[in-house]
């Protein structure tokens, strides 16, 4: 797939998906549930657009001030909300073009600078990178949640997790604690990868520095010591809600698919994408 039709359709699916719209199809015995990108709905369930505001609201997580910016549709009555986690080194402004679609389809979207996740784009939150790690940024994202549940003109039953590449497993963790209201999870190009790296880049855990250099950026000996026993597939089991995956597009890549089924089991696959 041509990165151009990726990004035109990926606000689209996603809108799909969080006003309540079919994300995947079941195979015929139920025993799979597959999707793929070509094959996703990108109608949403309503053409209306609406005027959109924008506002920060920034919150503590951890001791440390997060930044946050707000989306809010001007519609009627209280509105489903989409949490948007940005990647490694990235911010709150990651797929800015996919957060304005969904808040013109009347979806309040809310995304945010991880404490100390910045680092290739300016962010505006305290906290180190050195101090940073998946479960840093798991409290944030759970303190996020607290933040947006109390906002009035919200609706608290109908909360979707959004999340890119590290972002991406960080939603995926916080959605199998299944919080109150989660409906769904939309995972961009989710790094679940990152796990295995960490063993390929340090045999044991006592050989994982006190820093080091990460694709550019310096993390420090915590990044790689709070996932380094974590074996992600094992928590992904209780989340009941939607899942909706975007592969990274644009070149050969070989990735973990997670569905729902209509059983009660996860199902993952190796997916060979283009």
């Amino acid at each position: 797939m041509q990165r151009r039709t990726f990004l035109q359709m990926l606000p689209l699916a996603a809108t799909g998906i969080l006003l309540g719209t079919s994300a995947c199809s079941s195979s015929d015995e139920g025993s799979h549930a597959t999707a793929s990108p070509g094959g996703l709905s990108t109608s949403a369930s309503s053409e209306e657009t609406y005027t959109v505001k924008t506002e920060e609201l920034s919150f503590q997580s951890d001791g440390n001030r997060i930044y946050g910016k707000i989306r809010i549709p001007e519609a009627t009555g209280q509105r489903p909300v989409a949490i948007m986690s940005h990647g490694f080194g990235g911010n709150h402004d990651q797929e800015s073009h996919m957060q304005d679609i969904l808040a013109q389809h009347g979806i309040v979207v809310f995304s945010y600078d991880f404490s100390g996740g910045s680092g290739y784009v300016p962010g505006q939150s305290e906290g180190d990178m050195t101090d940073m790690s998946v479960f840093t940024e798991v409290q944030n994202l759970r303190d996020a949640l607290k933040e947006v549940e109390k906002l009035t003109y919200v609706d608290s039953r109908r909360i979707y997790l959004i999340g890119a590449s590290q972002g991406g497993v960080v939603t995926t963790l916080v959605a199998n604690q299944h919080p109150a209201g989660v409906q769904g999870i939309v995972l961009l190009y989710p790094a679940f990868s990152l796990f295995d790296d960490a063993h390929k880049r340090f045999p044991t855990e006592a050989d994982i520095p006190n820093t080091y250099d990460l694709m550019g950026l310096t993390v420090g000996r915590r990044y790689f010591t709070d996932i380094y026993n974590v074996d992600i597939y094992k928590h992904m089991s209780k989340f009941s809600g939607n899942v909706l995956i975007f592969p990274r597009s644009g070149r050969r890549a070989r990735i973990h698919f997670l569905f729902r089924a209509s059983s009660k089991d996860i199902y993952h696959r190796n997916v060979k994408t283009h």
